[in-house]
This record gives C-alpha cells, structure tokens and sequence, in this order.
C-alpha cells in the first residue's frame, strides 16, 4: 500500500504548545491545538470525517492544509466552519487549503460556513470544496486570495464579502473587503433547492452566485459561475475600482454580471451565455450595470437565449451618490437569436431628468464597435430612447448621438454560440485555454468476488478561447495500487472524456482512495486533480435488481416493442453469469420473452416487469399514435413582433362562467389552491371522466388557430381554473425548457413533476422553465391556468435549453386522426452539435447508426473493462452490423468521436 503524505519540518501531538507542524486526527479537538500553538504553525487535518470541527480564531500565519479526503462536517445549528473575526490585530495571513467543508447550517438564509472578514486580512483560501452548508458558502476581507476552490449548494448564496469597517473612503464608508482576489474558482448550484427545482432564499436581496458590497480594488478573474439560482456575480452596493475578467457565466437563473449603485468598473473579456432565462426580478441581461459607473465593458462575447434574455444593458434609477454616467460599451459580440428584447442599450427611471439621459446623452454614454448576430436589423433590440418605447431598429439606433455608428449587425438564422467566436483583440492572454472539469469527483462501489462496476467518465472542457492541447494524466494512490484503470484521453481539444475504470480483482473490502492528476500545457492553470472513492463491500455475486431497456417505450396498435433486462448486484454491476428472466405486464396487452404486444385499444402508461428470483425491474410503455409537433403556431404580440413555434393543439378541461373547472378564489390568481386528482400519474385520453371538488368534466381535445390560447374565449371570464395536457414523444433523452407567454397564473408539470409556477403575469415577454429533462419516449405535460377578472392569454413550446425550437417531437392527445408510431429519419444535426448514435436489433444482430457525424468518424465497440471488440472509420451517415454470434450476453460501450466531440451509450447483449 502506498500513502502519499505532506513533507513535516516536526511532527508534534495535539496538546504541543510550540511546534511547527501539528497533525490533527478525527476526533481530535481542532479548536484546543489552535489556542494551544503559536502563530504560524501547520495544522495538517487528517484524512476522515472530523465532525464539528471548527478553525475559529487562527493565529497570525497559522496554516490549515488537509490530506486528500479530509471532511470537515459541521451539523444543524453551527454557523461557521472557518470564522477569522478578530479586532484585536491577530489572525492575519491565514492559509485553508484542500480540506473538504460541508454540512454547517445555522439557517438556510444566513450565516456562512467559512468568514474570513472583516478585521483579518491577507489570508489564502484555495483547493478546497465548500457545499452543502446554510447561508453562504464563503466571505472574505482585505487583501485575501480565493483560488481553486469548487463551491456549490450552499442554501442561499456561493461568495460574498462586505461591510463598512468604519469612515474614510468616499464619505463615511470604509471597505471591510480591499484589493482582494477571486480567481479560477468554480461557483454553481448555489440557492438552488434541486429537489424542487427552486430556490432556497429570495435572491432579489441576496443569494444565487455571489454577492459583493463595499468592496475596493476587488480582482474577479477566471472563474465559472453556473446554475446559481440569482446572478452569477454581482457587486451590489459602494463598490469601486473592481475588476471583472476571464470568467464563464452561464445558465444562472438572473444576471450573468451584475454591477450595482457603485462606483467604478472594468468588464472585459468575459463569457457570458444563457443566463436570465427564467426571472423572478426581472434580471434577464448577460450583462448589467445599474445606477453605477464609471464603467468599461468590452471584449466580452455574449449569448442570449432564444426564448428569454436581454445582452449587455444598464440604466438610472435615482439611487444617489451613484449615477449611471461615464459609461463605455465597446468591441463586444452580442448573440441575440430572439426577436423581443435589449441586446444593448440604456434605460432611465428618473423621470424629472431622463431629457439629460436620453435626448442630450449629457452623462457621457458611448456604445461603438460591438458587433451584433440578431434575425433582422428592423428588430426592436437596441434601446437608448424613453420609457414608452419597447426598443429600436438599428437605424433608429444609430441616429442618436452616433451610437453604434461603428459597430457591424449580422443578419443570420443560423447563430453561433459563444464558443464560435473568436477571440476578441485584447483578450488573448485573458481568455486563454483554460480547463474546467465535471463531475469533480468520482465515487464508485464495487461488490467483493463481483463484477467490476461500469466504467465512469471525467470531461475535461475548455472555459475560455483557443483549443486545448492534449491533457496528460497521473493516479497517486493512497490505498491500494493498481486497481484504477485510466484510459488515453480520447483525443486533444476542447471537449477531451477519461474513462475511469476499476478492478477490484484481489481487493478487500474497505475503503480505498486515489488522486488523479490533469495536467494541459498551454491552459492556465495547467494543473487540476480530482480523487476517486472506491468502497469495496460484500454481497456483490447475488442480483440486486434488474435493469430494463429502454425504461420508456411508445408502440402502435398493431406494432410491438422489444424490452431487454441485465441482472445486476446490490451495486449496479452487472452478474458475470445472467440467471433466467420471467417477464410480466401490468396493464393491458401481453409480453412473453420481453416482446411486447400492446392491445388493440390506445392507453397506457403499464407497467413492463422483469423478475429474477427476488430481484426485478420495471419499465414503460404506452399505447399511442403520434403526429410530429410540427411547432408552427403564430400570433402578434403587444410589441407588434410575430412569436412562432408554439403549440395548436391540446387535450383540455375547461370550465365556463357558471361553472368553472375550480373556483380559485375572490380575486386570487394563485395556482396551487385546486389540484387534479392523480395528477402525479395522470394520462387522459379523449372522453376520460374526472371528478373534481365534486363536479365531473370531460378531457376534450381543443384546437387554437394562432396557438395564442384564451385570448378570444374569455375576456369576461371570472376567476376561472382551466387545465391543459400534450403527451410529448422524444428520440432522445434531453435538457429542455418550456416556454411560456401568459395572463394570470401558470403551472406546469412534466412527467408528475411540478417544474414552475407562476402566478403573475410574463410582463410581455416570453419566460421559461429551468432546464428539464425531457424522457426519451413517452412524456406527460400538463399546464394549470388560472385567472380574475379581466382578460387572459397563454401560449406554450418546447424549446432545446438554448432556447431554439425542437423541431423532432411527435405529440398525441389519443385522437383517431393521428398516425402510428413508426422510424423516422433523423432530424437535421445543427453545426457544432454531436453527432446522433443509436443502437437497434436486428434478425442476427445489432445495428448501430451514427447519424450527423459530419466528416470523418470512428466508432468502437468495447467491453466495460475497456477491451475493443470492434472498430470502424467512416464519413458522414452510416450504419455498422455487429453479428449476435461475436458477443457473450452482458453490457458492452458504444463510442463515436468525430470532429464534434466524443458520445457513447450502451449496447446490451442478450
């Protein structure tokens, strides 16, 4: 066995009172060795789970570095893990380095697990993950350097620092956070509830990516920022002189950046996409500035969503000292695939001067030589003009005081993404190769005397411009030697996948852990790691459960549909030997050696079973025909712009005047009061009964021309509830998101799950769900609309998770005008987007089709332990046999590379 350790100068007991170097074990009293050493000792944490552990009070250049694997977990009512505050001149220089800090949750909107301000400075927090604690995950101070640390789900907000630490800066300010740096960090799933698909806290206050206040000379660089429930970074409040530069900002659910009521800024050379999609505030724009500046924003390429989103925007809204003025927005790409919104722009909320703002551009406004990919220059989406006005054609634009006279309008229907783009001038050692990597660890189980598990894959992507080169790998292991297996890099570039494999072949059962080391030549850093947990445990030769495919399946009358099953252990790894399998279905139709014969009649979903001995597994199947979605549905909004795209045609129960679905209450327009019984396994068809509070209603399937629904049925209606279902059929398994234009309330569910809510109006825009996974096969999409007094209107898509339209659904509503479900060719592969791979079977043997693979490819045929059986090189479509007679039964991986990237999926064998 091989253990790595840090280097020691002394080794020293818990209870030494003057050492260099002190060794903390689980169990140990953290908080006793702090006040019994001196300043700048070493504490090295053990590897282990220290529960409750606390660094509070450091001493000046005390240092705290943990062995790979060290937990510190805190538990329900402690506040901080890490707490710096001090007054008295001590606790400077202070170093926290790779310890894992989770579980410390005082509350779910505030406190924070880690507190470095704000009297100490100097301190150094890097290689560390910071998740799962109450409030915010870490706040710094002065002259601090947060670096390399991955912080994630932490309930109300990833980052933030702040606070004014007394008089003396700008009036009666003084910053409790100056010249710090937050660099190559990555910050995501922060105020985010996953369960639910929501957030933790309001982030309209704070909460989401970060939040900084009363910070000076503040550096943020080189970070990314994703899926935080608010903006991806955001300096609220007396800020000035901060930088923002290299970072990544995407799929947050508000603003990518956001600077407000402060001072001065430098934007530059930042990605920011996809962000702003579904808003509760109102903050939709990649990037924003509000009642701040002076401020510099250039080379950053921006990407907005398609359905919902704005570009980079500020505005005045009257919070003195702080003005919008001295603003200069220059050599930026805007991508703007929509046709409502600001893809840049200004707006002033300070009626009694906005003249001075917007009709003699007295506080020094420049926009110039951005360069802009938008479907039409007459589109209204550049705005420097009054409140009445919804936006401006780039004519119009560029007659006010020479906006824009430079800058360059690309009309296109077919976008780029931000990765597409060049690199702007100015931002090539900014924006240089850079890796980020997902997931950040792996854990796997494997049984005693079982099979090995299936393989798990690392993704190595590039967050920045130019091309990776090929990575290089390294395992240290701790425990053990030997047992993980890491393939070659599949291939150099910006999207490079390592394939982990384990044999626990002479392993005992335990614990084991290894560190696997990236390095990339030309990224800065050039270094990252991640570790693998193996936990060897017993039992692993009997069947666990059994895994059926495909687990969600759609057959015509008259068709039939082939289920296969592999027998798996208590951990996922497929039996070496696969006992006999007994197959049943509950519901209608009949299945005998996992042939599926569906009846006569449309229904569904039933329930497809596979048993061996006391294990089994189950899947879907529902009895439909389909029609593609084809998502033409049109109407006119308020802003004069045609919306396209959306549905037409639905399996309703609707109320009337007199008689309402579901009385919602006096002028309440919520939509959680009334629920469809059995909504979480509702599948209606046409003429489908249903009782609700007493009354019976009838599924009916509707047809709405424009596909704008409500808008000319129930302008005096009252306080009415109206539901709505589609079953969508998809190829694929992906990420979605629903978009919506409504009056009144709007819920939605998909597959039995609720997926957003709300119950006000969209404000004239088109908003959208959080991205949602969309089943491959059947699925179930249901709307709920409420309504006062008043007019009402909604309309609804399915939109990839970039916002354009899916144009490979089929829908059914269980009508006797739609067709049978049958193979279609697959949909146009849009550029830069992977290629299609999927298995099927055949008399003899099992086709595999690669579809989309533009120029040349190569496909592999492996064993999970990474053995090739076969390989093939091609161009474009093609299909490749692969006879029965050459594969043992079992489960075996399928992978296509071409210029696209890398994609795989599984091949079982029977």
């Amino acid at each position: 066995m091989k253990q790595i350790m840090l280097p020691a100068i002394l080794m020293a007991t818990i209870g030494a009172t003057h050492a260099d170097t002190v060794y903390v074990a689980p169990g140990h009293d953290l908080g006793d060795a702090i006040g019994k050493n001196p300043p700048h000792t070493t504490f090295i944490i053990r590897r282990g789970v220290h529960k409750n552990a606390k660094i509070h009070g450091p001493k000046t250049g005390q240092a705290f570095i943990g062995e790979d694997g060290a937990v510190l977990e805190g538990d329900t009512g402690i506040m901080y893990c890490v707490n710096g505050w001090r007054q008295n001149g001590e606790g400077d220089s202070v170093t926290v380095r790779n310890l894992e800090i989770r579980g410390y949750w005082y509350e779910d909107c505030g406190g924070a697990a880690v507190l470095m301000e704000p009297f100490s400075k100097g301190w150094v927090f890097e290689d560390n993950e910071v998740h799962h604690n109450g409030g915010v995950g870490v706040i710094f101070g002065s002259h601090c350097v947060i670096r390399n640390n991955y912080i994630h789900h932490n309930t109300m907000q990833g980052v933030g620092c702040g606070g004014n630490c007394g008089e003396g800066y700008k009036g009666n300010l003084s910053p409790c956070s100056k010249h710090a740096v937050f660099e190559n960090n990555e910050v995501a799933w922060n105020n985010w509830d996953a369960e639910r698909d929501t957030n933790f806290c309001e982030w309209g206050h704070t909460g989401g990516g970060s939040k900084f206040a009363v910070a000076l000379g503040l550096v943020v660089k080189n970070n990314w920022s994703h899926h935080n429930w608010g903006p991806g970074f955001w300096t609220d409040v007396a800020n000035d002189s901060i930088v923002y530069e290299g970072n990544l900002v995407e799929h947050n659910i508000a603003m990518g950046i956001f600077h407000e009521i402060s001072w001065g800024v430098e934007i530059r050379c930042n990605i920011s996409r996809q962000n702003g999609v579904w808003v509760d505030f109102g903050g939709d724009q990649q990037i924003l500035l509000t009642s701040a500046g002076p401020a510099e924003v250039w080379g950053n390429i921006v990407e907005v969503n398609a359905l919902h989103g704005g570009g980079i925007t500020w505005g005045e809204n009257r919070r003195l000292p702080f003005r919008s003025q001295d603003i200069s927005v220059h050599h930026n790409t805007i991508i703007f695939p929509g046709e409502v919104g600001t893809a840049i722009g200004a707006g002033c909320q300070w009626y009694d001067s906005c003249a001075m703002f917007y009709e003699t551009n007295c506080w020094n406004h420049s926009i110039d030589y951005n360069t802009y990919y938008v479907p039409s220059k007459d589109c209204r989406l550049w705005r420097f003009n009054g409140p009445s006005y919804h936006g401006l054609t780039w004519d119009d634009f560029t007659a006010l005081h020479e906006l824009g006279a430079h800058g360059t309008v690309i009309e296109t229907d077919d976008f780029p993404s931000a990765d597409d783009i060049e690199c702007p001038d100015g931002c090539e050692d900014i924006l240089s190769p850079s890796m980020i990597m997902s997931p950040r660890r792996l854990t796997v189980r494997a049984a005693a005397g079982g099979g090995n598990p299936v393989p798990h894959t690392m993704t190595i992507r590039n967050k920045a411009k130019g091309r990776l080169d090929r990575i290089e790998t390294n395992v240290v292991y701790h425990d053990g030697d030997g047992w993980l297996g890491i393939s070659t890099p599949d291939g150099a570039g910006n999207m490079q996948r390592i394939v982990n494999s384990v044999d626990v072949s002479g392993l005992a059962t335990g614990e084991y852990l290894a560190r696997v080391e990236i390095t990339c030549d030309n990224a800065t850093p050039s270094y990252m790691k991640y570790l693998v947990w193996l936990y060897v445990e017993d039992g692993g030769s009997s069947a666990g459960h059994v895994v059926v495919t495909p687990d969600n399946a759609t057959v015509s009358p008259g068709q039939t549909v082939r289920f296969d099953a592999v027998v798996v252990d208590r951990l996922g790894n497929p039996l070496s030997v696969q006992p006999a399998v007994t197959w049943t279905v509950d519901g209608e139709g009949s299945v005998a050696a996992g042939l599926y014969t569906p009846p006569s009649t449309l229904g569904g979903p039933y329930t497809i079973t596979a048993s061996a001995g006391s294990a089994g597994g189950s899947a879907e199947v529902a009895v439909m025909r389909a029609l593609p979605l084809v998502q033409d549905g049109s109407f006119t909004d308020i802003q004069g712009t045609s919306q396209t795209g959306f549905i037409k045609k639905l399996l309703t129960i609707r109320g009337s005047d007199d008689m309402p679905v579901a009385v919602v209450g006096d002028g309440n327009t919520g939509v959680d009061n009334v629920l469809v019984p059995g909504i979480g396994g509702l599948w209606p068809i046409p003429g489908d009964k249903i009782a609700i509070l007493g009354t019976d209603y009838t599924w009916s399937i509707e047809y709405e021309d424009d596909a704008f629904w409500n808008d000319n049925v129930r302008e005096k209606a009252h306080y009415w509830v109206d539901y709505f279902f589609i079953a969508l059929v998809s190829p694929v398994e992906r990420q979605v998101r629903i978009g919506t234009r409504h009056m009144g309330g709007i819920k939605i569910w998909l597959n039995g799950n609720p997926v957003h809510q709300n119950g006000w109006w969209d404000g004239w825009g088109t908003e959208a769900t959080v991205p949602v996974t969309l089943k491959k096969g059947h699925n179930r999409l249901m709307l709920k609309l409420t309504a006062g007094d008043g007019d009402s209107y909604f309309a609804v898509q399915v939109a990839e998770e970039n916002g354009r339209l899916l144009t490979d659904l089929q829908y059914s509503l269980g009508g006797d005008n739609e067709q049978d479900l049958v193979a279609r060719a697959s949909a146009r592969v849009p550029r830069n987007r992977l290629a299609g791979l999927m298995v099927r079977r055949a008399a003899g043997r099992f086709l595999v089709d690669v579809s989309g693979a533009g120029g040349g490819h190569e496909l592999q045929l492996l064993t999970l332990s990474g053995r090739t059986i076969m390989k093939r090189r091609g161009a474009g479509n093609a299909v490749y046999s692969v006879p029965r007679a050459v594969l043992a039964r079992g489960v075996y991986l399928v992978s296509l590379r071409s210029s696209t990237g890398v994609i795989r999926t599984k091949l079982v064998a029977y």
